[in-house]
């Protein structure tokens, strides 16, 4: 949108899209107000030359059937379409229409890669002999992490990777001209659920060099570079930093260019940093360049008759190689289907659900529940580990406590649910919709469904820590968090979800129960999160050295949370749940535990009254550039109020007593 509205002769005219919210969320900030559902509405009402089809890629060549079919030149995001013959049906359609493609090679036209081809073109280096290509996949965007579902990059034939490999593909077969042969070897190295692949290697022989491409989700920080071996020299192009490096052949001694190698290479990236930071100061370090710059070399070949930005050779064969890649790997597509139950020794007969079953509390609730005898149901995410809910054999169901649907499903022919899904990262909408909605779509399908006991897992942050002095003790009559929203998006979204479960504590049918875990440690969890925040050798601690640290061993919550199911009359209860009175101080915990398992340690205790300091100036700081601050005063008093939590209630009611485990 920004750079076809940049440009002096195009004006996007109207947006379509499944979604009508999202096409005028993207049109408002361009004036854009013609807005469909469909692209046949958009095309029979509006007089379009150019279509840019950025849909999945699933639905690029239907896309681009109808726009050639009413004579609009088309720009096509990458992969242009998942088969080969598909995208020879489009150039050849679109050559008996005289219509124009232009599939989104962006990096083809990157200012650096332009400079890296101009040399090589110069015939200085000699001709190229063989290409590298690298590219790491971030398994981290918000878009992956948040989706409703499984988000449509995982359903393409290759996975996650397919969506990837285009760029290292179109950017080798540049120099390596039509493939000979393609060779792929795929990994799982773990960081995909269900064994999925997440590193590929490919080796492509062309007609004028080699190449060897490397695609992965399990290399950090993420590569993005190309290696253009030449006869006399290789040049190197990074996208990730921006950065240009050339490499001559010469006859020096090999001593000394050992000795002035690195040199050179510094002061080749020195250069590079200077130029991009000149650039960023004045506006003019523009992501996604190579797209801005395609885009007017397509509309160019359209209005003028200039040559096509991408080949129609290129295109077909790029098609060609990712096809004949993922011909040959496997095991690319997440399942979501449910799981049935192999579970063995079943004894108790209620049926139990466990919501954010692969969580850290939710599968020590599933492995407790296992042994205790009932047939536990997991509902997890599709892109959640599950490695421990199969080795307990417990039936798996796929979904989202945010989807309504996948809620009753999950909830059905089920006598118990102990609710533990929550947001703890990400945006904020995803936080309060998976607390908060997850928790009412809860609350109406175990309603709906017969469920005869909830017990939810809530938090330490529903309360109201500024209205605690310290020494005082939190009970379950504690006052809660007076102003949730001023205190951060977790708090906030776990004591709304509170509320929602307050609500239903005296319910005839289904009765609740909450539980109120403190922080909750153990079995490989962050064991400095408790006491700070850990920088290489030094740890900073948020209180004094005599503070009490609230603590809860996960394998202790698990058992309450047995006990209170195996007791009837918890129903309606409010229970916290911590370490015993008498806890550990910071100090203790870390002499007696920190220094011991690892490298040196070097504690810094900040003081309250330094903390409230620093803790203004980011709130007068983020007014002043209108950002949500990252702490406030609220926080800070959950953080230093050395306070104690009694945990009598749910003692005196089943006799659960946490068993001293925290250290160990």
């Amino acid at each position: 949108m920004r750079f076809v509205q940049a440009l002096p002769d195009a004006e996007v005219v109207g947006l379509a899209d499944t979604d009508a919210a999202n096409a005028q969320h993207l049109g408002e900030p361009y004036g854009v107000a013609n807005i469909h559902c469909s692209l046949e509405a958009l095309l029979d009402s509006t007089q379009l030359d150019v279509l840019h089809i950025l849909t999945p890629p699933a639905s690029h060549y239907e896309n681009a059937i109808d726009a050639i079919n009413r004579g609009v030149h088309v720009l096509i995001e990458k992969p242009c379409t998942l088969r080969a013959h598909e995208t020879e049906e489009l150039y050849f359609r679109a050559a008996a229409k005289g219509i124009l493609i232009c599939p989104d090679f962006i990096q083809l036209f990157h200012p650096l890669f332009q400079n890296a081809c101009t040399l090589i073109d110069s015939n200085q280096l000699g001709a190229v002999v063989h290409v590298e290509a690298s590219m790491g996949v971030d398994l981290n965007l918000a878009e992956l992490r948040e989706s409703k579902g499984i988000h449509w990059i995982f359903t393409l034939p290759g996975g996650i990777i397919r969506s990837s490999l285009c760029h290292p593909v179109y950017l080798s077969l540049y120099f390596l001209g039509a493939p000979q042969r393609v060779t792929a070897t795929s990994r799982s190295l773990g960081t995909l659920p269900q064994g999925l692949i997440d590193h590929l290697s490919v080796m492509i022989e062309g007609e004028r060099c080699t190449a060897s491409l490397v695609v992965s989700a399990a290399v950090n920080p993420d590569p993005y570079t190309l290696k253009i071996f030449c006869e006399r020299g290789t040049v190197i192009v990074n996208f990730d930093t921006s950065a240009l490096q050339v490499f001559r052949a010469n006859d020096l001694p090999r001593s000394v260019r050992r000795a002035t190698a690195n040199f050179h290479q510094a002061f080749q990236l020195f250069s590079c940093g200077l130029s991009n930071t000149a650039n960023f100061v004045r506006a003019r370090l523009v992501p996604y360049q190579g797209l801005k710059n395609l885009i007017a070399r397509f509309y160019r070949s359209i209005s003028d008759g200039a040559e096509l930005p991408v080949s129609r050779e290129l295109a077909v064969r790029v098609a060609t190689v990712e096809e004949m890649v993922f011909d040959q790997v496997e095991n690319t597509s997440v399942i979501s289907r449910p799981r049935r139950s192999p579970q063995q020794g079943i004894t108790r007969q209620e049926k139990v659900l466990v919501t954010g079953a692969s969580g850290f509390i939710g599968s020590e609730v599933v492995s407790r529940l296992v042994r205790e005898g009932y047939y536990v149901r997991a509902f997890v995410r599709p892109l959640s580990p599950t490695e421990t809910l199969d080795r307990s054999g417990v039936e798996l169901v796929y979904g989202d406590v945010r989807d309504r649907d996948s809620v009753n499903k999950a909830t059905a022919n089920m006598d118990v649910v102990i609710h533990a899904a929550a947001g703890l990262h990400g945006s904020r909408r995803f936080i309060l919709d998976s607390t908060v909605q997850g928790t009412a779509n809860i609350a109406e399908a175990a309603r709906s469904s017969g469920v005869k006991r909830v017990i939810y897992v809530s938090s330490m942050a529903v309360y109201d820590f500024t209205r605690l002095k310290d020494g005082d003790v939190i009970t379950d009559q504690s006052p809660l968090e007076s102003f949730p929203n001023q205190r951060g998006t977790y708090s906030s979204a776990k004591r709304q979800a509170e509320d929602i479960a307050l609500s239903h504590l005296k319910d005839e049918v289904g009765g609740w129960t909450i539980v109120r875990p403190s922080m909750v440690i153990g079995k490989g969890h962050d064991v400095y999160s408790p006491v700070g925040l850990k920088i290489g050798t030094v740890l900073l601690c948020f209180g004094a050295g005599r503070r009490r640290l609230r603590l809860i061993h996960v394998e202790d919550v698990g058992i309450a949370i047995v006990k209170l199911l195996q007791n009837d009359r918890t129903r309606g209860g409010l229970f916290n749940l911590s370490s015993p009175m008498h806890s550990l101080t910071f100090q203790e915990y870390i002499d007696r535990h920190l220094r011991k398992i690892g490298s040196p340690l070097h504690a810094i205790y900040i003081p309250y009254r330094f903390a409230v300091i620093g803790v203004r100036a980011i709130m007068i700081a983020s007014r002043l550039i209108g950002r949500r601050p990252s702490m406030n005063m609220r926080r800070l008093a959950y953080l230093y109020r050395d306070v104690r939590v009694d945990s009598s209630a749910i003692e005196e009611q089943t006799r659960w007593q946490p068993r001293g485990i925290v250290l160990e």
